[in-house]
C-alpha cells in the first residue's frame, strides 16, 4: 500500500465530499466547459495541492491549437487536461486529444477514468 502523506490524507478526507457534491450540482444545471474548467482548477488546487496560480495554466497553446488547462511539476509543464462540459458524454476515440496535441509521435500515458458522473483521460507531456 501506498504511503500517504497525513497531510495529503487530511486534505482529501476534507475535500473530496465537498467536490461531489460541487459536481453533482454543477452536471444537474448542465454547465458548459468553461465552468467545469473552473471547478476542475479548483480541484487540482485544494484536492491535489496545485497551486493554481503559479502551477496550473489555461488554454496553453500547443502546436497550433490549446488545451484547457496544463499542470505544471517543479516549473515544467508535465500534465495536459482537455475537458468538456460536466455533462457531455465523450465521443470519439480516446486518444484523440492526445493526437492533436502532441502530433504523429503521440505515446499516450495516463488514467481513463470514470466515477461519480466524471469521465475522462489524463495524459502527461
Amino acid at each position: 500500500m501506498a504511503n500517504i502523506p497525513k497531510k495529503v490524507t487530511e486534505r482529501f478526507v476534507k475535500a473530496v465530499p465537498r467536490f461531489q457534491k460541487v459536481l453533482q450540482l454543477a452536471k444537474d444545471r448542465d454547465v458548459n466547459e468553461s465552468d467545469t474548467v473552473s471547478v476542475l482548477n479548483d480541484i487540482f488546487g485544494e484536492v491535489f495541492g496545485y497551486d493554481k496560480y503559479l502551477e496550473v495554466t489555461s488554454e496553453l497553446a500547443i502546436r497550433g491549437t490549446c488545451c484547457d488547462l496544463a499542470l505544471k511539476v517543479e516549473d515544467k509543464i508535465q500534465f495536459l487536461v482537455e475537458a468538456k462540459a460536466i455533462g457531455i458524454e465523450l465521443k470519439g476515440h480516446p486518444h484523440a486529444p492526445s493526437r492533436r496535441l502532441r502530433g504523429k509521435s503521440w505515446r499516450p500515458v495516463g488514467c481513463s477514468h470514470k466515477r461519480d458522473g466524471m469521465e475522462g483521460i489524463s495524459y502527461p507531456f
